[in-house]
């Protein structure tokens, strides 16, 4: 058994009020300062200060700075051992993929980790009838004896974790222990875009049978990835392939439409290449090469006509109007695109087949549902 509680408190100071008669308003606009503070019942506490400014209707910039020092979930600590389902991992040290057992569970040794957060956001818009909008964001994350979980096998993680990786008599991997960890230190920095719009609407006609367009792009840059295992190993940067690699760069486009009783989404990701390297800060010709992944997901809906209008209960009230039934067509990865890895020297990595990291592929799903 366990209990959690926490108290938080903010305090919002105006600096400057547009539209007021003064110079300082109708120069710096809109202007105001946040503090905040938080404590929990398990020993964390955080500190945040934030800044908005708001020069024009169209034009918002937040800045926010937090530091904290965490507590450890109790369910962290306490969730007991088991073995998940079977995963595929490459293993560097034989060269070869291998169909493992990843341990799950908690682990009570956990530590409370410290953290220091900085955002800065830029938001722009709505601009005309499109109501057209944008926002730009960095963040920033630098935390000590964070919580997370081993990265990807390799021949220095292993060297770094050797109790965590199991082998059976002949040298071949058989488990990976994946319970949460606490990691030496970790920093991350990264620049999000956004953009927005939607088709404006027809004038003089019916709210049901009128056009719905919207339309979202989105954008994530990782600028920098690291992090150090534990107190006295080097520091491995991610991004170029230490420590299991990843992603530098992804983006999403979102695509909903509505007319009358017809739906449609349209969801494309894209991610970026990306190299895990065998030993870190330098490649190899036995590296992993992760190829570009992108996936189309797409979404039908027909609403039936609505089941029945209002009508008077026994005991005299009013029930609200039924959603009738609605069809569904859902299609996941339409094109039927799976994972792709080469090693450094070009030859085709072992476990990236067509069925072996996802063998399911395709998914196309019919639904009907209701609500009542």
């Amino acid at each position: 058994r366990f209990q959690s509680a926490d108290a938080r408190g903010t305090l919002a100071v105006p600096l400057s009020k547009a539209g007021v008669e003064s110079l300082q308003g109708r120069l710096i606009g809109d202007l105001a300062a946040t503090f905040g503070a938080g404590a929990r019942l398990d020993g964390g506490e955080e500190l945040n200060a934030g800044l908005t400014w708001t020069p024009r209707r169209s034009l918002r910039l937040n800045g926010e700075w937090a530091i904290s020092h965490e507590g450890v979930p109790d369910a962290l600590r306490t969730e007991p051992e088991y073995f998940g389902p079977p995963i595929v991992v490459f293993d560097f040290r034989a060269g070869e993929a291998v169909e493992i057992l990843p341990l799950r569970g908690g682990n009570p040794d956990l530590q409370p980790p410290e953290s220091e957060r900085l955002s800065v956001m830029t938001s722009l818009g709505p601009f005309t009838t499109w109501a057209l909008s944008g926002n730009l964001a960095y963040q920033r994350a630098q935390s000590t004896n964070g919580i997370g979980v081993l990265p990807g096998l390799t021949e220095d993680v292993e060297a770094a974790f050797p109790d965590h990786i199991r082998r059976d008599s002949d040298g071949r991997l058989v488990s990976i222990d994946y319970r949460p960890m606490n990691l030496g230190s970790t920093l991350i920095e990264s620049l999000n875009t956004g953009f927005n719009f939607n088709l404006p609407r027809a004038a003089n006609v019916p709210r049901d049978e009128a056009t719905v367009l919207r339309i979202a792009v989105n954008h994530s840059f990782h600028l920098s990835n690291r992090v150090r295992l534990r107190a006295g190993l080097p520091e491995l940067d991610r991004l170029k392939g230490d420590g299991g690699g990843l992603s530098r760069q992804s983006g999403r486009l979102t695509i909903d439409a509505r007319r009358g009783r017809w739906g449609a989404n349209v969801s494309a990701q894209r991610q970026e290449g990306y190299r895990t390297r065998r030993f870190a800060g330098q490649d190899d010709t036995e590296d992993l090469v992760i190829a570009p992944f992108s996936t189309l997901d797409l979404r039908f809906s027909f609403q039936m006509n609505a089941s029945g209008s209002r009508t008077g209960a026994v005991d005299g009230s009013r029930r609200r109007k039924s959603g009738g039934l609605q069809l569904n067509l859902d299609v996941e990865n339409l094109f039927d695109a799976r994972r792709e890895a080469r090693l450094g020297d070009g030859a085709a990595a072992p476990g990236y087949g067509r069925d072996v990291q996802d063998p399911l592929g395709r998914t196309v799903r019919l639904t009907l549902q209701r609500r009542f």
